[in-house]
């Protein structure tokens, strides 16, 4: 069990080249990434979220 969809706020450190060695073996997640400009908007349509 894990998570699919990861909705990212205002960064752009996702798009490093470290990311995929880092986060090894989430190149889906990764692939997927959905960045947003304000919390608001990312979670406009989110029942439960997990931050960190």
């Amino acid at each position: 069990m894990g998570f699919t969809d990861l909705r990212i706020v205002d960064s752009q450190a996702h798009l490093e080249p470290a990311t995929r060695w880092v986060a090894h073996g989430s190149g889906d997640i990764i692939d997927n990434i959905e960045v947003f400009h304000t919390l608001a908007d990312a979670l406009h349509d989110v029942d439960f979220t997990v931050a960190t």
